[in-house]
């Protein structure tokens, strides 16, 4: 994907939670290929990566984290408390994997 694209994502997502609009910003990154979603979420500020990966469906969420590269992962991980992390990407990877 085009590093112009992505910038121009996280430009258009970062006001979106600054002004707490996480319906719009779920919107925009749904509908996208969970390759491009990640790239997106790997271009956001740390902080902010768990916030958009919450937003996203189960299964894309699932297909997203297996983009990321590992260190993206580890650091989405971080930014997850022990419970979020049982209850969302746990969840959601349990589900994926019992779907194939």
């Amino acid at each position: 994907m085009d590093k112009n694209w992505i910038e121009e994502m996280v430009g258009r997502l970062l006001p979106m939670f600054e002004e707490r609009q996480y319906s719009q910003a779920g919107t925009l990154v749904k509908d996208m290929n969970p390759a491009d979603a990640a790239l997106v979420l790997e271009e956001l500020p740390q902080q902010k990566m768990p916030l958009l990966f919450r937003l996203l469906p189960k299964e894309l969420a699932a297909d997203v984290f297996a983009y990321m590269s590992p260190e993206s992962q580890e650091l989405l991980v971080q930014g997850f408390s022990d419970r979020e992390l049982d209850d969302s990407i746990m969840t959601r990877l349990t589900a994926s994997n019992a779907g194939s």
